[in-house]
């Protein structure tokens, strides 16, 4: 079947109609020249057994007189029967009595001598064995052999009629199938030249003819309601798609427009915190100068007019020199607030705890003035501006060992770890994860709010009062100032009763950023 796989469904459908009627006809003409040839050798055997009969009963006299010559005179008339080409008679002993030779007069040896009739077919012959009864017993027994000629003879025209009668419905077959097939064929081919003018030209206004309200037909509805629903849906997308398409223009115009302004406001962002940066150092500067007259005048009426002011007098120069200094502090806060992002330096590999180190050499004086201690159990390396880490851990180091409880000494805790975030962590430019780290400073000192977690990290916000706590309120802001221009985080937690903790999250490498670059 593999060579019609790929043939026309009109060759398929003619072979097949062809192919049932053709099995159809071979059964009936089977059946038919079976029932006849048994027919035939029903009809062969009867006369035989008649013929044999006969003869046997024209040999009774023979048998019984014993007269050989008499018994082959009476076979010798089977010489009219064309069929038989030879006969024997045996006696009540079985033994040879008389024979016929036959036409040709050629000696054959018959089968053994079997009991009682039988019938043979052994070499292409026919053998009968029919015994002759005289008054209920065997007195002998007549064989007869016949040819099958005329049996193959007659199968012979069977054959012929047959192969004439198969020839004539075949070809009138072949011309009524190929008709027949046209019923089904067409309207599947309808259909495979309707797909196919779809396929190539998307051409969905293409439509079948039904032909009939069998199967056939309701396919070729189901398949032009299939192309309905498939124009009408492409009609709507082309209408979704030319809104989409004008939508997007419009978005992307409004983008456009956004992102200008954004442009412009990020411009004038930058232009303003430079001017701001500018005008805080120049301010700041600016200040400092007439700061030192005040200071300087102060400090020479003191030591050159202390006899001559009253307490009163003295009292207000204390303060006016109290607030000078204050104003001080404040304008140096100030301008290394600024600086954190104008001065800053290129990242460096930096190791966090020589740069530790150094604090505690600074603070060294402090924290034996009040009996403080400083542990740590080691810090990473990482790519940062080393100055503006030994300021970070300074002003916390420094704050934890300002804010402490007068009759418990200041304790300061330092520990690091690797940072994960599940995934969450910033990433670099090349997409992957870039590694952080993390380094908690816990003190035990008096702590503060947890409202107030965030404001403490704004410029000048002091949670405490001047008589509790010197400062200026610019550290914790000069902190975030620095972890913000590393890429890192920071945030102040304080359990009641437990001190404060602050925790710093840097990246190791500063990839995501340019190396070298001033935030």
């Amino acid at each position: 079947m593999r060579p019609f796989r790929n043939a026309p469904i009109r060759v398929k459908l003619t072979l097949l109609l062809v192919g049932v009627v053709s099995i159809a006809l071979l059964l009936s003409y089977a059946v038919f020249v079976v029932n006849d040839v048994r027919m035939i050798q029903e009809a062969t055997r009867n006369h035989l057994s008649a013929l044999a009969d006969v003869v046997g009963s024209n040999t009774t006299a023979a048998l019984n007189f014993t007269n050989a010559e008499s018994a082959a005179e009476v076979l010798g008339s089977l010489k009219l029967e064309p069929t038989v080409v030879y006969a024997r008679l045996y006696d009540e002993r079985g033994d040879p009595f008389a024979e016929y030779p036959g036409p040709t007069g050629v000696h054959r040896t018959p089968p053994p001598l079997p009991a009682g009739e039988t019938f043979l077919t052994q070499d292409g012959y026919l053998h009968v064995f029919q015994p002759i009864m005289q008054e209920g017993q065997s007195i002998g027994t007549i064989y007869l052999q016949a040819s099958r000629a005329a049996l193959y003879g007659q199968l012979r025209q069977y054959a012929i009629i047959v192969v004439a009668g198969m020839s004539l419905s075949l070809a009138i077959m072949v011309v009524v199938a190929t008709r027949l097939q046209r019923v089904i064929s067409r309207p599947i081919q309808h259909l495979v030249d309707a797909a196919q003018t779809v396929s190539a030209k998307a051409d969905y206004s293409t439509r079948v003819m039904k032909e009939s309200d069998d199967e056939l037909g309701v396919l070729c509805e189901a398949f032009n309601s299939m192309l309905s629903q498939i124009q009408q849906r492409d009609a709507e997308l082309a209408q979704h798609r030319q809104n989409l398409e004008q939508l997007v223009q419009e978005r992307t115009q409004s983008l456009e427009h956004k992102t200008a302004e954004l442009e412009d406001s990020n411009s004038e962002l930058i232009r303003s915190n430079t001017e701001l940066q500018q005008f805080a150092f120049i301010a700041s500067h600016d200040l400092q100068e007439p700061l030192r007259k005040v200071q300087a005048f102060g400090d020479l009426l003191v030591n050159k007019y202390q006899d001559k002011i009253d307490d009163e007098g003295r009292d207000y120069l204390k303060r006016m020199q109290t607030a000078a200094t204050r104003m001080r502090a404040l304008i140096d806060g100030l301008l290394s607030y600024s600086r954190i992002a104008s001065k800053g330096q290129p990242f460096t590999s930096v190791n966090l705890h020589s740069v530790l180190q150094n604090v505690l050499s600074d603070l060294e004086s402090r924290i034996e003035q009040t009996g403080g201690k400083v542990e740590c159990d080691g810090l990473p390396t990482i790519e940062a501006d080393a100055l503006q880490m030994q300021q970070l851990l300074q002003n916390l180091i420094g704050n934890g060992l300002k804010f402490c409880h007068p009759d418990v000494p200041p304790l300061v805790t330092i520990r690091s770890r690797p940072y994960r975030n599940n995934g969450q962590s910033r990433r670099s430019t090349s997409g992957l994860a870039s590694e952080e780290c993390e380094i908690t400073v816990q003190d035990n000192g008096v702590g503060f709010d947890q409202q107030f977690a965030e404001r403490m990290f704004q410029p000048f916000q002091r949670l405490h009062g001047r008589d509790q706590f010197e400062g200026t309120g610019m550290g914790l802001a000069i902190c975030r100032k620095i972890v913000e221009r590393h890429g890192g985080r920071i945030s102040g937690t304080s359990p009641p009763g437990q001190g404060a903790a602050f925790v710093i999250t840097l990246p190791v490498t500063q990839s995501f950023r340019t190396t070298g670059t001033k935030s």
